[in-house]
């Protein structure tokens, strides 16, 4: 696996300063993968954050690996990433990379093999470049794979970089209202487009 499986989105980036941000990203989601894919369904320190949340050290090893690169590559841009520089008072307005080094760790931990290294970039709260990228399968995502999703309880890098790339793809975000979605709100409603009304009734009536 190399950077070449992102040729396809490269060649829709003519700004190179944006190709240059995507293939910085890709760079750092090929190294954090194959830490993931070492630690794989080996025995790793386990412990919680949260009432549900796992932290393994593959989390930490993997985010240690995209910060060297994206801080190597594009110093100046601020980050806000899972385990190292998860806390923000207002959502970030200048450039910064919005990233989670194992997003699906409860599936690592239990040696399921559906997890992402999830990187994006946004600038004034808007995605400009994004990866995510299965280590196990081999896979750059390019488009959304299910017909609908939601959830709730969520942070900014659960769905920073799964939002531009469901929009370039032709679905639908919004909140459990219809709503505007941004990455800093707890909930979220996405859909391949189609069905994006019949998803909000159905959240309607469960939240009488």
């Amino acid at each position: 696996m190399n950077l070449q499986n992102l040729e396809p989105c490269l060649s829709q980036r003519p700004d190179p300063r944006l190709a240059a941000l995507l293939t910085a990203a890709g760079e750092a989601a090929l190294a954090a993968g194959a830490v993931l894919r070492k630690l794989y369904d080996t025995p790793v320190a386990i412990s919680r954050k949260g009432r549900i949340d796992l932290v393994t050290e593959a989390d930490v090893a993997a985010e240690k690996t995209i910060l060297e690169i994206l801080r190597r590559s594009h110093p100046k841009v601020a980050i806000l990433a899972e385990e190292s520089a998860n806390t923000w008072s207002s959502p970030p307005t200048g450039p910064v990379w919005i990233i989670d080094p194992l997003d699906g760790t409860t599936n690592f931990a239990h040696a399921f093999p559906w997890f992402a290294v999830s990187i994006g970039y946004f600038e004034a709260g808007i995605g400009q470049v994004v990866v995510i990228f299965n280590p196990i399968q081999e896979e750059f995502f390019r488009g959304g794979r299910l017909d609908g999703f939601w959830e709730i309880n969520l942070k900014p890098w659960d769905t920073a970089a799964g939002v531009l790339l469901l929009e370039e793809a032709g679905g639908r975000i919004s909140d459990f209202a219809g709503g505007p979605h941004s990455p800093f709100l707890a909930e979220i409603v996405a859909s391949n487009g189609l069905i994006h009304e019949e998803m909000l009734a159905v959240i309607k009536e469960q939240h009488r």
